[in-house]
């Protein structure tokens, strides 16, 4: 899918929610939801997210999870997300500046954003077909 495609795909009001520590990733999202229109939920750590997921009213269609966080970091908190049942529905997508096969406890089934990403990963991974 070309970056064009994907830009055009966003509209549907898609729930985005991002875990990160980083400032910078959140403002990052903030500015394609804006640009997109899709919805966007923010937390900054995994059990911050946890909280937050209980409390939606609508599941998000995605969760964007960096790998590497304070508190609980991402494959905790895939971990407690399954044995949950919160966020069922959602699709995962870790980000991280690991290689996917150096991380020993993860789903290797899960999509898998490197660091640094671009515009055409995140909306790439946003209008994944599994999504549609």
């Amino acid at each position: 899918m070309n970056a064009a495609a994907a830009l055009a795909l966003t509209n549907d009001r898609r729930r985005v929610f991002i875990v990160d520590d980083s400032a910078d990733v959140h403002e990052l999202f903030g500015l394609l939801a804006d640009l997109h229109g899709f919805a966007l939920d923010t937390a900054r750590n995994g059990q911050e997210a946890l909280d937050k997921l209980a409390k939606l009213e609508q599941a998000p269609s995605i969760v964007f999870v960096d790998f590497s966080m304070p508190i609980m970091n991402g494959s905790e908190f895939v971990r407690k997300v399954r044995e949950s049942g919160l966020a069922m529905a959602s699709k995962i997508v870790i980000f991280s500046a690991r290689e996917k096969t150096s991380v020993p406890d993860l789903d290797k089934s899960l999509m898998w954003l490197s660091k640094p990403f671009n515009l055409a990963d995140v909306l790439g991974a946003i209008n994944h077909p599994d999504l549609q």
